[in-house]
């Protein structure tokens, strides 16, 4: 089998050469030549570049002439980005997978078929408008812009463009709510650990992940036996696979025991996947890397453990749950399980998260902590500490001091079950707002409420009260607007009621005593009412009777104490 034709590059000083081996036909025989092809530049990457795509071409058939048009030809993005990609796939970069399908879903339709000197600034920024256009979130935005520079960067480094198109590319700006995942209290982990239904693996990770450095779900699933102290269990190795930087750390001894009893049910390897895929052809082999997640499992654990933020109404008697079946309506609305307005639900990620906080609540200067956790960025780790109960709790000395004997009384829900319905001084206390105590007429006059007056009116039975029912009351202070909102008229006649009058006297007394106490004056109308009750009696007006405390005004009172 002939040997792949690759050819070779030898730099002269009018820049880099490319010997091929050329086919071609002499007196009717094919013979084949080695030729010197100039490629016109001095970059040697590029002109590695150049020979691959003239081997390529001469391979196709074309003729020498024609290889060397199209191979001289500007490089575009896509051939660019391609090679890159391949580049830092070989040197191990953890992202470079994610880098190419990003570009290929996002940059490829707009960039690919461009040369790289033809692009500018206004391309970079269609790919990111037309991105947000999509539905995409600002942190994956953010990840575009910076793979556009990167790709940009580095063919400016190369000699190939003379600036980065994407240095001055914005974002869309978003006013948005930054939600951050629910975190799993101790309470609620120690009961998740304790339920024996939910998987034996999944509890062990999680602990892990908990426990030993925040581990990462990539640190986890290449977490070695050769790395872990077989002896004593007393040290272990983290991969940190995000950053490439293994760290060894001493295994706590919450978990000591428990990673030594995990290791004698794997039959005691040397090395090997702490936590191998147990089913299908890898079985026994390393999880991937990336690309997998927890989360769903995690979840499922934590409700099968019967860990909820939401009082559950599910019968007892009910039947078994199903997968992903929620217990009852409020599981929609808790934050362990759920997006609510300020929270996402929680992931794996979270105990990573719960042993970030975990350490900036113990007091843990910040330079240990980040050597714990394996952050390299301060701004990184700062965001845990912002979590904590210290930051949340507001200094008293922030606080205003109030004079002492001066307590706030609350207003309170109106119970209509408290006392009689027909209670005539009940019914113009309850009342719907606060502003019905305080109206003001087109003259700005402080004025009670019509509905005052309609309350009296429908509680027209003074027997209740215990009271004398008198024959005849003036038409206007019990019905309309005349009751307690306009002073009172020239009376046209009086008109034979059932309402008594010291239940009428009382009422409005009652509304007299309540705005004075909330240093609300009564109108001048509202005194007249009052007044003209009260003189319908020769003894004063009784003691509110008990239960008025319970139907007082839904307003705030502040009282000497």
């Amino acid at each position: 089998m002939a040997r792949p034709r690759s050819g070779s590059l030898e730099l002269r000083p009018d820049g880099w050469h490319a010997r091929l081996t050329v086919d071609l036909i002499k007196d009717g025989k094919p013979v084949s030549e080695r030729r010197w092809i100039k490629l016109g530049t001095f970059d040697k990457g590029r002109a590695e570049r150049m020979k691959a795509k003239l081997v390529r071409e001469l391979e196709a058939g074309r003729l020498v002439a024609e290889a060397k048009e199209q191979a001289t030809k500007p490089e575009t993005a896509g051939e660019f980005a391609t090679k890159l990609f391949e580049r830092r796939e070989r040197e191990g970069v953890v992202m470079a997978r994610d880098e190419r399908t990003y570009w290929r879903k996002y940059m490829a339709p707009i960039l690919n078929d461009l040369a790289l000197i033809e692009i500018r600034g206004v391309h970079c920024q269609t790919v990111i408008d037309e991105a947000a256009a999509k539905g995409l979130a600002h942190g994956s935005l953010g990840h575009l812009k910076r793979l556009l520079t990167r790709v940009f960067k580095s063919a400016r480094r190369a000699e190939i463009i003379t600036g980065n198109p994407a240095e001055f590319v914005e974002l869309p700006k978003r006013r948005g709510i930054r939600k951050e995942r629910a975190i799993l209290t101790d309470h609620e982990i120690a009961i998740f650990m304790a339920c024996p239904d939910v998987d034996l693996e999944l509890r062990i990770i999680s602990l892990v992940a908990r426990t030993e450095g925040g581990m990462r779900t990539g640190d986890i699933n290449a977490w070695d036996w050769s790395m872990i102290d077989r002896v004593h269990f007393e040290q272990c190795v983290i991969p940190r696979a995000k950053t490439g930087a293994p760290q060894m750390l001493e295994i706590p001894e919450v978990l000591r025991s428990i990673l030594q009893d995990w290791w004698t049910s794997k039959g005691c390897p040397e090395a090997g996947p702490v936590f191998p895929v147990r089913t299908g052809p890898a079985r026994g082999g390393f999880k991937r890397r990336r690309g997998m997640s927890y989360a769903l499992r995690l979840r499922r654990g934590l409700l099968r453990a019967g860990v909820k933020r939401h009082k559950c109404t599910r019968p007892s008697d009910a039947k078994t749950l199903k997968i992903d079946e929620p217990c009852c309506p409020a599981y929609s609305v808790d934050p362990l399980y759920s997006e609510t307005a300020t929270t996402r639900p929680v992931d794996f990620h979270s105990f990573r998260r719960a042993f970030n906080t975990a350490l900036a609540e113990a007091g843990v200067n910040v330079q240990q902590a980040m050597h714990l956790a394996g952050h390299s960025d301060a701004k990184t780790h700062m965001r845990y500490v912002m979590q904590t109960d210290a930051m949340k709790r507001i200094p008293a000395a922030a606080l205003p001091q109030l004079p002492p004997g001066v307590v706030i009384v609350l207003p309170r829900r109106v119970d209509d079950s408290v006392g009689p319905s027909n209670d005539v001084g009940a019914q113009v206390g309850d009342t719907t707002s606060d502003s019905q105590y305080a109206r003001s007429d087109s003259n700005g006059r402080h004025s009670a409420s019509k509905s005052a007056g309609r309350r009296a009116w429908r509680g027209r039975n003074p027997r209740v009260l215990g009271l004398p029912c008198p024959t005849r009351v003036p038409h206007r202070w019990v019905r309309g607007s005349g009751a307690v909102r306009r002073e009172l008229g020239p009376g046209r006649g009086h008109r034979r009621l059932t309402v008594g009058a010291r239940g009428l006297g009382l009422a409005c007394g009652r509304l007299h005593h309540r705005r004075a106490e909330v240093g609300v004056p009564l109108s001048h109308a509202g005194r007249a009412v009052a007044k003209r009750a009260g003189d319908l009696f020769e003894r004063p007006l009784p003691a509110p009777p008990p239960g008025d405390e319970a139907r007082r005004a839904r307003v705030p009172q502040i009282v000497n104490a």
